[in-house]
């Protein structure tokens, strides 16, 4: 079972970093560029965790939460709701987890960080491990034009 998972984040350039290095892993990638975008995706595809920018414009990522929320009462499906901000101030992820989170990431985005929290707030088998071997073998089969490297140097690794 492949987890999908739900993006909100308006900066075109994070999002999409963020969303090549998730198919990277093999995850199925829905996209938002503000939170009620991103309502409407989980309405009409019910993603398995949804990864949210607190400071979107408009309807920002507490918002959104709280109406996911809502949105899980009533429909039955559950959420893993993971907070996504540049705000690592002290205190600022037990403050998430009091409104509600299920996780906290900051931003600029590390990807063991990322790949820690995925592997504690996804389903067991929604997660599979490879080998370095197969890995190599799986980056060589990618076609993209997303440079792994500049991008890993650009996020601070």
């Amino acid at each position: 079972m492949t987890a999908s998972i739900l993006i909100a984040e308006d900066d075109d350039d994070i999002r999409s970093l963020l969303r090549l290095y998730l198919e990277g892993e093999g995850y199925r990638v829905l996209e938002a560029s503000d939170g009620a975008a991103a309502l409407r995706l989980a309405r009409e595809e019910s993603p398995d965790m949804a990864v949210l920018d607190v400071m979107m414009p408009e309807m920002d990522g507490i918002e959104t939460l709280k109406r996911l929320r809502k949105m899980q009462n009533e429909s039955g499906h559950e959420y893993i709701i993971v907070a996504f901000t540049a705000n690592a101030v002290s205190g600022a992820k037990k403050m998430f987890m009091e409104e509600g989170f299920d996780e906290f990431v900051s931003k600029p985005i590390e990807t063991m960080t990322l790949e820690r929290v995925l592997c504690k707030v996804l389903p067991k088998s929604s997660i599979t491990y490879v080998s370095e071997e197969k890995e190599a073998v799986k980056a060589d089969e990618r076609k993209t034009n997303f440079d792994r490297n500049a991008g890993l140097q650009y996020c601070r690794g």
